[in-house]
């Protein structure tokens, strides 16, 4: 019996919301580029958010007619809708859904966005595989994911995770207290970060009293539990904050003084990493130390706008005792780090180049049309 209503429920949200869609099909203006949009998950869903819907909202702002359609809609839905929109492009974000593909919409051209290593999920590759082929663009997180996409789609664009900036103001580095914060969306999920983590700040409590260390993404598992159990351990002061909203998050991360964004395992699905939690650390002021692998070098000016450092422990609690108690030269990098957020992380650095990927698609299309 539930679920039977769980299956109506989800039909009736799908029927709502293609009724609200055919607004869109009213709203289109003759002359201006439409796009359909096909994420694939909820605008709940950080990579959806950032690179669907957001993406989306890019461009309604700057000349386009846009359709999203919702995860909800079945495939003829979604074919019914493309019928009546008649989009001049398709961009479709990640091959996560199983509708997620071109083929259905042919000969409309199709973009394919994928900013994780997915290609390593064995029940996604032929989804991949089938967008590779199908589609006229393919824009790729970072670069690693761009090089394995050149091996079977020519027209590669990196286009990194852009966010919509809080236009602020954000809270001083002068009002901030001595914490020091992993915001890890899945610490337990990471063992061999949590471990280098664990070792850095063993050695930053034993030479800085009073340093506060913050863990994210608490969920009240025995796990996360014994995770947390092992810094208590180590005479760390450790605090946690549950998952919670985007806004909520920032926010709370306005009272951190310096980020850690260690990368350490750098086999399967780590070595896709683009930024991340990077994007919130800048966005709320939070000066970081970063490893040097996947893309951070191309962004990351040492010393200027956050820091590099290997896999050396102590290094990184050098930096950080350097810099805690600091503050002026905190907000001068949180400061350095927010204006290069927004020039090249922001959505509308982001949304720029997607605008360019898509007419790009349209007029291959028109070419060999």
């Amino acid at each position: 019996m539930k679920a039977a209503y769980r299956r109506a429920k989800k039909i009736a949200r799908a029927i709502a919301y293609e009724l609200k869609l055919y607004l869109s099909v009213f709203r289109s203006k003759d002359g201006q580029p439409t796009v359909m949009i096909l994420p694939c998950a909820s605008r709940a869903v950080g990579s959806s958010r950032l690179r669907a819907y957001n993406i989306g909202d890019y461009l309604v702002d700057h000349g386009w007619s846009t359709m999203i359609c919702d995860e909800s809609l079945r495939l003829s839905q979604r074919k019914r809708l493309a019928r009546l929109f008649k989009p001049d492009v398709i961009l479709i974000q990640m091959a996560r859904h199983p509708d997620n593909l071109p083929e259905p919409f042919a000969p409309i051209p199709a973009v394919f966005d994928i900013d994780d290593a997915d290609f390593q999920d064995e029940t996604q590759l032929a989804r991949i595989m089938a967008n590779m082929a199908g589609c006229k663009r393919v824009i790729a997180g970072s670069r690693y994911i761009a090089n394995w996409c050149r091996q079977h789609n020519a027209a590669v664009d990196v286009i990194w995770t852009g966010t919509d900036v809080r236009p602020g103001p954000v809270r001083s580095q002068r009002d901030r207290t001595a914490i020091v914060g992993w915001a890890a969306g899945d610490p337990v999920g990471y063992p061999r970060e949590a471990d280098f983590v664990l070792e850095i700040m063993r050695l930053v409590s034993a030479r800085r009293a009073g340093t506060i260390f913050r863990l994210y993404a608490d969920d009240g598992s025995e796990a996360y539990a014994a995770v947390v159990n092992r810094f208590r351990a180590a005479g760390i002061a450790i605090e946690t904050r549950p998952s919670m909203a985007y806004e909520d998050f920032l926010s709370s991360l306005e009272e951190v003084a310096v980020g850690l964004n260690p990368l350490i395992n750098m086999t399967g699905f780590s070595a896709g990493k683009s930024f991340g939690k990077v994007l919130a650390y800048l966005d709320a002021g939070v000066p970081t130390i970063n490893t040097p692998n996947v893309d951070h070098p191309l962004f990351f000016d040492h010393g200027r706008n956050g820091f590099l450092a290997g896999e050396d422990a102590a290094a990184w609690a050098d930096l950080i005792l350097a810099m805690i108690d600091d503050a002026p030269k905190l907000q001068q990098i949180a400061e350095a780090a927010r204006a290069d957020l927004v020039e090249r992380l922001s959505l509308p650095a982001a949304g720029r180049r997607v605008d360019a990927t898509l007419r790009s698609a349209i007029a291959a299309a028109r070419r060999n049309a």
